[in-house]
């Protein structure tokens, strides 16, 4: 990072790029019903409300992506989380 990149028109096109990103979610919240926009829904996983299923809640969702990313990137980067000896191990049923 340089800070004279500040001085150009990369962090013009850096939120640019951003909002040209984010148009179609803001397009589907300003026509979305009320209750249904991604920030509701969003502070409804957070609070775990009465209609929503306790699987669905933010913690619950934060586990999953932990779990998922602590497994897929040790496997993508050649470090998987269960190395072949022990699969193998797993996999053999001789005496």
């Amino acid at each position: 990072f340089c800070w004279r990149d500040l001085r150009t028109l990369a962090p013009l096109f850096l939120l640019l790029g951003f909002v040209i990103g984010m148009f179609p979610l803001i397009v589907y919240n300003l026509q979305a019903a009320p209750g249904l926009d991604s920030l509701s829904m969003l502070v409804s996983l957070f609070h775990g409300g009465p209609s929503m299923h306790t699987a669905h809640t933010l913690p619950k969702l934060i586990q999953g992506i932990e779990g998922t990313v602590g497994m897929s990137l040790p496997t993508a980067t050649g470090d998987p989380f269960c190395s072949v000896p022990a699969v193998e191990y797993a996999i053999d049923a001789s005496p």
